[in-house]
């Protein structure tokens, strides 16, 4: 998700979300009926036949996620998805982020916001300049019988890591898969 909305001004909220799903090649009654639930899930839906340049930066941030899994990804990832909207928009930016994570989808989320981090998820790398430092659980985020939920697994997460930064993977199984 980009730090600036890649929607269109001059398009509604719905004909935006439609107009991201055609690119994804969904058939349009489908796209219709996901961009309608979509606005409904994101607390949109008196917006949608709107324009998007008279959208609130926490509408057009919501619109903006809403965007990006019209599609149904199995995998998200948010840059700094809460950076510059208002409280309430940054609460239900969370919630809706919680929920998704909760229905399957894992999402990986950049943020300099070490709290926002720990409301979000129960498994954070720290990287400094540009190499993961440190993998860790978050207690917070155990559930109720002790386990964690996983995101991805351990490895993959770190495999991923790695080729994202460009770290060796030998380096980064010696250092941080036990």
């Amino acid at each position: 998700m980009p730090d600036e909305s890649n929607l269109y001004d001059e398009l509604d909220g719905s004909q935006n979300l439609c107009f991201c799903a055609a690119l994804y090649g969904m058939e349009r009654r489908k796209r219709e009926e996901r961009a309608r639930q979509l606005l409904e899930q994101f607390g949109l839906a008196d917006a949608g036949d709107k324009p998007f340049k008279t959208y609130s930066r926490g509408m057009k941030r919501k619109l903006t996620i809403a965007a990006g899994i019209i599609h149904e990804p199995k995998i998200l990832f948010l840059g700094e998805p809460t950076t510059g909207i208002d409280v309430a928009s940054a609460r239900q930016v969370r919630k809706l982020i919680r929920d998704l994570n909760a229905g399957g989808t894992t999402v990986f989320l950049t943020t300099h916001y070490i709290e926002e981090a720990e409301r979000l998820w129960h498994r954070i790398a720290f990287i400094v300049d540009g190499k993961i430092v440190r993998v860790d659980v978050l207690k917070s985020s155990i559930n109720g019988d002790g386990h964690t939920t996983p995101l991805l697994s351990f490895a993959i997460l770190i495999a991923f890591g790695a080729a994202l930064f460009g770290l060796s993977l030998r380096n980064v199984r010696r250092k941080w898969i036990y």
